[in-house]
């Protein structure tokens, strides 16, 4: 008698209506999906969730552990945006930085090479 089943806000209540709100409690995902089949990724995210949440496998090495910190291990030099890297059927840009600091990548797959038919 008289306990809480659970509670409804405002919030709730607007978002089944209209559909998702964004807002300041909201956080922003790490990797979007571009409609050109591209991802657009926050370089910090590390690695390890990179493979995990979206199936993106980059190398691992005690070296770093971000997407930012691969590049720059990667490019040996201080990156740039447009710097680019091909590894593993993937190329990666980078399309922002903050300072020295790689902030966002874009990363799309490479087409996979056609088979040479066999010579006869």
């Amino acid at each position: 008698y008289g306990g809480v089943a659970g509670l409804v806000t405002m919030e709730d209540l607007v978002e089944e209506i209209i559909g998702e709100i964004r807002d300041e409690h909201d956080t922003e995902s790490p990797v979007t999906h571009l409609s050109d089949g591209t991802m657009l990724i926050d370089a910090s995210i590390s690695l390890k969730d990179l493979k995990e949440d979206y199936h993106v496998p980059l190398p691992e090495s005690p070296e770093y552990e971000t997407v930012g910190g691969f590049l720059m291990t990667t490019l040996q030099k201080i990156p740039q945006s447009g710097d680019l890297v091909e590894i593993e059927g993937k190329r990666i840009k980078i399309v922002e930085m903050v300072g020295q600091r790689i902030s966002k990548v874009k990363l799309e797959k490479l087409p996979e090479p056609a088979e040479e038919p066999p010579s006869a």
